[in-house]
């Protein structure tokens, strides 16, 4: 992920509400960079955010040696090809149809249609203005 993060919810256990927890704990981390820009602990700096939700494998990779945990399938690159329009829309977060169906407290936004990388049909997001 170069100077990127990937946080996931709901793996290994699901909680019932890992959309919420997610687009709860995505608005956290605008609040708390504004309130650090404004302090003056951090340079004004923009971030960008794209989260899905999908079934995916998780587990231990590797060996005796050395093993991480990993994540992988279509909705880790759907997420990160979310976090890779940002640039293209000047936002800082965009969420999937598939996170805005699940959410428990729906936020009034407009969907769009776009092209992703690597994908014949259009997805539909979201864009959260912050």
């Amino acid at each position: 992920l170069g100077d990127g993060i990937m946080a996931t919810f709901g793996a290994p256990i699901s909680h019932g509400n890992d959309c919420q927890n997610a687009f709860d704990a995505c608005k956290d981390i605008f609040k708390k960079l504004r309130l650090k820009i404004k302090k003056g602990e951090l340079a004004p700096i923009r971030i960008g955010i794209g989260l899905h939700a999908g079934y995916v494998v998780t587990g231990n990779v590797g060996n005796e040696t050395r093993q991480q945990y990993s994540v992988t399938g279509n909705p880790v690159i759907i997420a990160s090809r979310l976090e890779q329009l940002n640039k293209k829309f000047n936002s800082q977060f965009i969420l999937s149809d598939s996170v805005y169906e699940l959410l428990e407290n729906k936020p009034t936004l407009k969907p769009k249609m776009v092209d992703l990388k690597g994908r014949s049909d259009q997805t539909k997001i979201y864009i959260v203005e912050e």
